[in-house]
């Protein structure tokens, strides 16, 4: 049966870790990928190739720096995104629980007393102040 996107994701990864224990001279094996990777910037920085060495680098150095940046920053935009979506997933779960505990005392019914029970992936159980866990018979 093939794996699923997780499974070849873990499968991934465990061989690259398998592989970076095995290597014993890391500036080495990343040699090629860094020069490539200068090169891509330099060719940018001059695409005429009319530039000194010496400003051809100083600009690729720069454009390289840009780069990393940008990344940074798609990566904190990112975060933040996620954090406010978590936020507003949080509040509108405690607009509903308190939506469900209203209607549960104007009803005068625990229909809804399983709500309580359900807890948010974001938030860890906690004993009362019996002991007791949410959920545990009593």
């Amino acid at each position: 049966m093939p794996a699923t996107p997780s499974e070849r994701s873990l499968l991934a990864s465990l061989a690259s870790h398998e592989s970076w224990a095995r290597t014993e001279d890391r500036v080495a094996r990343t040699a090629a990928a860094r020069a490539a990777a200068l090169s891509r910037f330099e060719r940018e920085a001059d695409p005429d190739g009319v530039l000194t060495s010496a400003e051809r680098q100083r600009r690729a150095e720069h454009l390289h720096k840009a780069h990393m940046t940008r990344l940074s920053l798609k990566a904190a935009t990112s975060r933040r995104k996620a954090r406010e979506a978590r936020a507003a997933a949080d509040a509108l779960e405690q607009q509903a629980y308190e939506a469900e505990a209203t209607l549960d005392r104007e009803n005068g019914s625990g229909i809804s007393h399983r709500r309580s029970q359900i807890r948010s992936p974001n938030t860890v159980p906690t004993a009362d102040s019996a002991g007791a866990w949410p959920g545990a018979a009593t």
